[in-house]
């Protein structure tokens, strides 16, 4: 597996002056005009080759539909040619040509992603955009290969188009790096724009966030963590930890960004517990939306009123847009999401919290016998079970409840179980509660496991504690 990575070719019929005068033309129909680092609203680089630029930019790694508007733009707008290279997971490339001829090319496998009869290319709307002396019948044959790496097959083939390897799958942060360690070459440009009439860089989504949410939050005794991402955290009795934040989605329209608000319930007694990582990669596993809140802890059957709760849109250079979505979002967010987690005031409310929303069961995954016979077991949620020494039925609700869906999507016919398949998977999950409701018992009754869980229960409290006060947060 690696990472992913996107590119902007575009056939350079000029010299890099007119190039460049070219594309602040483009940019300045869009309303853009040049400006500092300090200013800019959106940020590019320009990878030099001899017939090709590469343009990167920071905000083609989160936004596919951003990348399409521009690479059309640049194309029909400056009269050449121009391809998005999408490299997904190393496994494959996804090639998107725009200009006087349109084509899609895959290239690698594409199989794990659901992509079988992947297109290898036209020869007509490629041949013209071929280094001198090479042949489609070289690019063609480079792309069919079957190499570890995708990044491997197109760096052979950049050469038989007239681009420099190296930038023919780099992102916008490796052109940073080049350009940061490389000042003395010239075939490695940025370029900085702000919206015209503006003084300075516009309010990003990151920041009215910060306002529109830190206005109503923290008279609630939430505070904004010291971090690179904005978590907003509530501490509650020195034991449970209530988190907001959000995250980016991908729009549904060209010209629009979208969010999602993203809450969820923490102890402190939990192993996982790191407000570091992006709220987009990590944390995604415990932290739910709205509408996901709305609809596991609703009665109501019809949640199609609700479907949209989960993405809140807005124009991509409107602030105001911007802030009245953020504003709706926030009133979405007191109506469900605070209600839910503000129940949340203890351990065992934190653990009816996790079976009723979260996919967490907080399951045991091993016996009394095998926990006391292991010098250095791992913590785990279940553990808080035997804290708390709960004795809900928390995890039989949550389990009847699964069950009843999938009854009703085979009613529907939704579902391939046959009846008796259907039977059995009850009999199994209802046999699972009852044994894990036996281990949940021995651990509690049993003086000698339970200090053992103590223990590791007060490692992860200590090491959590040094941590949030890092977030500048008191627990």
């Amino acid at each position: 597996m690696g990472r992913f990575s996107t590119t902007v070719q575009i056939k350079n019929n000029t010299d890099r002056a007119s190039f460049i005068s070219a594309f602040n033309d483009v940019m300045a129909r869009r309303g853009f005009v040049p400006c500092s680092e300090d200013e800019a609203a959106v940020s590019y680089f320009f990878g030099f080759s001899e017939w090709w630029v590469t343009v990167t930019s920071d905000s083609y790694t989160d936004n596919p539909a951003t990348t399409r508007d521009d690479t059309q733009r640049f194309a029909n707008e400056m009269k050449t040619s121009a391809f998005i290279v999408e490299v997904v997971d190393s496994d494959f490339a996804i090639l998107m040509l725009y200009g006087e001829k349109t084509d899609e090319v895959i290239v690698g496998d594409g199989s794990g992603y659901g992509i079988e009869d992947a297109p290898k290319g036209n020869r007509e709307c490629w041949e013209h955009l071929l280094a001198e002396d090479k042949t489609w019948e070289k690019l063609s044959e480079i792309w069919g290969k079957d190499e570890v790496f995708v990044e491997d097959v197109m760096w052979k083939s950049a050469p038989v188009l007239g681009i420099n390897p190296e930038f023919m799958c780099a992102d916008f942060r490796d052109f940073s790096e080049k350009g940061e360690n490389s000042e003395n070459d010239r075939n490695i440009t940025a370029f900085y724009f702000k919206k015209a009439g503006t003084n300075g860089k516009p309010l990003t989504l990151n920041a009215a966030f910060v306002k529109v949410f830190g206005e109503a939050l923290e008279p609630l005794g939430f505070k904004k963590i010291k971090s690179e991402y904005p978590y907003f955290v509530r501490v509650v009795n020195g034991e449970i930890i209530h988190i907001i934040t959000y995250r980016t989605e991908y729009p549904d329209r060209t010209d629009e960004k979208s969010f999602n608000i993203l809450g969820g319930v923490a102890a402190v007694y939990q192993e996982d517990l790191d407000l570091t990582q992006n709220p987009i990669d990590g944390n995604i596993e415990w932290l739910e939306n709205n509408y996901t809140m709305h609809r596991k802890t609703s009665d109501e059957c019809n949640m199609n009123s609700f479907e949209s709760i989960w993405k809140f849109s807005y124009k991509s250079i409107d602030e105001d847009s911007m802030l009245s979505e953020l504003q709706y979002s926030l009133d979405i967010t007191k109506k469900i999401m605070l209600p839910i987690i503000g129940n949340v005031k203890d351990l065992n409310s934190c653990i009816e919290y996790y079976y009723q929303v979260s996919h967490f069961r907080l399951n045991f995954t091993c016996n009394a016998e095998e926990f006391a016979n292991n010098p250095n077991p791992r913590c785990s949620k279940c553990y808080w079970l035997v804290k708390a020494n709960y004795k809900g039925d928390g995890l039989k609700k949550a389990t009847e409840k699964s069950l009843a869906n999938t009854d009703r999507l085979m009613k529907d016919g939704r579902c391939g179980y046959t009846q008796e398949e259907f039977e059995n998977e009850c009999e199994g999950a209802r046999n699972f509660v009852i044994q894990q409701n036996i281990i949940r018992d021995k651990f509690q009754s049993d003086d000698k496991l339970k200090a053992k869980v103590m223990s590791l229960l007060e490692q992860c409290k200590a090491k959590n504690t040094a941590t949030f006060r890092s977030y500048g947060i008191e627990i």
